[in-house]
């Protein structure tokens, strides 16, 4: 009994919801999320921490997009490089950490040593590994290219205008998903970016009637 009560529970605790959960009260924020990145290519999702950000990207926004659309595995930025990638002439741990991420689509035999992982910029890696049309880099929690390393402005500089170039190619679009409160520390980084982020999406905390369509 216990065991199948498990099963058939649709709360998952404190964790996101994960692609192929179902995802309920939300059908009004995904529908705009989804127009605003169809639409705008480069968007900036953000909100009150607690709001359910991943879980709308993951469970709602991901299986939803149209199927021309390639997404790539959901990226975050503050992975602890390896030791052998450190010292790698051109090396940016933030880079590093999206190349980690997208790895994680190719099949493992086909996956670049940690060495030439690092000395690819995102642009070069995407040109030679990636499908060339149409592809959605997703990157959540993206308020840790702020929290990690906090001294480490030269290198988060390098990664922004290394992702500009990347963005500048419109068949790819991106999602980035953060806490709203460090928005404003993203600003002096945003230059580089097409529309240096421009178009927003807020995702609030659930009200009455979708907190009871969840329950």
């Amino acid at each position: 009994w216990a065991r199948m009560m498990s099963i058939q529970n649709p709360y998952v605790g404190p964790r996101s919801f994960e692609i192929g959960e179902m995802l309920y009260g939300r059908e009004r924020e995904l529908r705009q999320l989804k127009s605003l990145l169809v639409a705008e290519r480069i968007v900036l999702l953000h909100s009150p921490s607690g709001a359910g950000k991943t879980s709308l990207i993951q469970a709602g926004l991901v299986p939803n997009l149209p199927k021309t659309f390639n997404v790539l595995p959901i990226i975050r930025v503050n992975l602890e490089p390896p030791q052998e990638a450190r010292f790698v002439n051109g090396f940016n741990r933030y880079t590093f950490s999206t190349l980690a991420a997208l790895e994680e689509g190719q099949l493992p035999e086909n996956r670049l040593p940690y060495r030439d992982l690092a000395a690819l910029t995102l642009d070069a890696y995407i040109e030679r590994y990636l499908p060339p049309k149409d592809m959605v880099l997703i990157f959540d929690q993206f308020e840790e290219i702020l929290t990690t390393s906090l001294a480490d402005h030269e290198s988060k500089a390098a990664f922004f205008t290394d992702l500009g170039i990347s963005l500048r190619n419109t068949d790819r679009w991106a999602l980035f998903s953060m806490r709203e409160d460090f928005i404003g520390a993203l600003d002096p980084y945003l230059r580089p970016i097409p529309g240096q982020m421009e178009s927003r999406y807020r995702l609030d905390l659930l009200g009455p009637d979708a907190a009871k369509q969840a329950i």
